[in-house]
């Protein structure tokens, strides 16, 4: 049985409208104040459990900004719990700076889709994974886009020093998370962020909007846009009146005789006819849309954003200058909002300020939407992507605190090494099955124990009985279109692809010392992976602190 729509939207900006239901998200806007301090002005970011908002704190006297971290109202009391688990009495660790919580305060809110958990948290900067992407794209553009040779180059700008600060960052706020007994469970780039290398109180709210607000040339550039489109739409008649007047093709389908020819040539004809109709039908529907949407906007008003800052003036002109980055919803019923629905999605946007890796910088390790204590980690599948799943994991095996580990190792090695290193089985790609997943993993690191592999139903297709990996190179070759060679990143064991992605100036000894310490926490066993505390204390992190 189908749901009926709500809304006549068919796009959303961030998040989609299904998120807003009983025991989902709660319905922020631009210019709410929560807990009756936090002005939000701005969208930093979603995910499957909660918004992200910037908000400024009315109750300090001195400029304050915070991010305001609003969980749907199933997983809020969970995240309540998780903070309770970290403010425990136990001496200070120093890792805790490189882990989002314990926040800075709390507090609870009640709407339409029940009672929700909210965080405050320092505004952090964008996630990792927009870094290493860059990076990754630098070096691709490097090696004229042949994927068969993204080796680093010079110049390519990504450095073994700041790659071992951010694993060993890392490391630190999961070692502070394990002491108090609490498993992460979603390690991966997307949940690290950056800290903001600037103070952001020191920065007006118009400054900070900068980089949302259009600027004039932008808003010149959108009125001439209607104009050429208006001229456009006067050319189309000018064009319509031509076609009127041209009747060739009459003159020529009266020449033909073959019956069966004519009959095709009506047929397409016919079709023609009723796609062109069904397309000036869509067109309309959505010009009628459009001019819905258009009608609500003109009921805001334009504001004035040298108005103080939170005033309604000021809230009525960032709404605008945010216009760009939000999807007004449109009832199907043709009804208004009802009081505390959802009028509009935001999309997010990440504060200025590209991470500079040639300063001291901090990345926070974040997300614990899947953390829970040691005691309960086998009652739960971990919530990571695929690519960072623990093979204990991809064979239904008790869960450990130690599955961390394992993916922590998958993430180290993402970070210096600029590539995933099972990627091309990732989740959904093709020909992805957790079996072609455990092969991979028994490619890179070595025979899978015999105790693990009677869970592995299929391995006979994959690994002979000594368990090493079998030749697919045909069935690769059919999957992918081309089969793997010394020459491919996806060939060969963890010590070939470290040879061909470690960064460039990477020598061959610290390079044998990095998959030293990978193979490490890589073990399929998870009895047999080091501690959290213990990897910090590894030779390879010799010099950080």
């Amino acid at each position: 049985m189908s749901i009926p729509r709500i809304y006549r939207n068919n796009r959303y900006m961030g998040e989609g409208t299904d998120n807003y239901r009983p025991g989902g998200f709660h319905p922020v806007h631009l210019s709410d104040v929560l807990d009756g301090r936090y002005h939000i002005f701005r969208k930093l970011g979603s995910g499957g459990q909660s918004t992200v908002w910037l908000a400024r704190d009315s109750s300090q006297r001195e400029r304050r900004y915070v991010a305001v971290k609003v969980f749907g109202a199933d997983a809020g009391m969970h995240q309540d719990r998780v903070d309770q688990w970290l403010r425990q009495d136990l001496p200070p660790h120093a890792g805790a700076g490189f882990v989002e919580s314990p926040s800075l305060g709390s507090f609870t809110i009640t709407g339409p889709n029940g009672s929700h958990f909210c965080k405050v948290l320092e505004p952090l900067g964008d996630s990792l994974c927009t870094i290493l992407d860059e990076a990754y794209e630098r070096r691709r553009e490097l090696n004229d886009c042949k994927p068969a040779q993204w080796k680093a180059q010079k110049g390519d700008g990504w450095l073994t020093a700041p790659a071992k600060t951010i694993c060993w960052q890392i490391l630190s706020g999961l070692s502070f998370l394990h002491s108090r007994q609490v498993a992460h469970r979603d390690i991966r780039p997307t949940n690290v962020f950056t800290a903001l290398q600037y103070d952001l109180s020191s920065f007006h709210e118009n400054e900070i909007q900068k980089s949302v607000w259009p600027t004039d040339d932008m808003q010149n550039e959108e009125d001439e846009d209607e104009s050429n489109d208006e001229e456009d739409d006067d050319d189309e008649d000018d064009d319509d009146d031509e076609d009127d007047d041209d009747d060739g093709d009459d003159d020529a389908e009266s020449t033909i005789s073959d019956p069966q020819e004519r009959l095709r040539r009506e047929q397409e004809e016919e079709e023609d006819r009723k796609w062109l109709e069904d397309f000036d039908r869509r067109r309309q529907k959505y010009a009628e849309f459009e001019a819905i949407v258009d009608a609500k906007w003109e009921t805001f008003g334009r504001g004035d954003p040298l108005a103080e800052p939170h005033s309604e003036e000021w809230n009525t002109a960032n709404l605008m200058g945010t216009r760009n980055d939000i999807e007004m919803l449109i009832r199907a019923d043709g009804k208004d909002p009802e009081p505390g629905e959802l009028q509009y999605t935001v999309r997010r946007t990440a504060l200025q300020g590209q991470l500079d890796l040639s300063k001291p910088f901090k990345v926070v390790l974040g997300d614990l939407g899947f953390a829970l204590p040691f005691s309960k980690c086998d009652k739960y599948t971990i919530g990571t992507e695929h690519v960072y799943r623990p093979p204990e994991d991809l064979l239904d095996l008790k869960l450990t605190y130690k599955a961390d580990i394992f993916s922590a190792g998958l993430f180290c090695w993402k970070v210096v090494m600029l590539d995933e290193l099972v990627e091309m089985l990732s989740g959904g790609g093709p020909g992805y099955s957790r079996s072609r997943q455990l092969y991979d993993l028994v490619r890179r690191l070595g025979p899978i124990p015999s105790q693990m592999r009677k869970n592995w139903k299929q391995a006979d297709e994959y690994i002979d009985k000594a368990g090493n990996p079998l030749d697919l190179s045909e069935q690769e070759k059919s999957m992918y279109e081309k089969s793997f060679d010394e020459t491919s990143f996806q060939w060969g064991d963890i010590w070939h692809r470290a040879r061909i992605q470690k960064p460039y100036d990477m020598p061959e000894s610290d390079m044998e010392v990095f998959v030293d310490l990978i193979l490490k926490m890589l073990q399929w066993d998870p009895k047999k992976r080091p501690e959290a505390k213990d990897v910090l204390q590894h030779e390879w992190f010799k010099g950080c602190q």
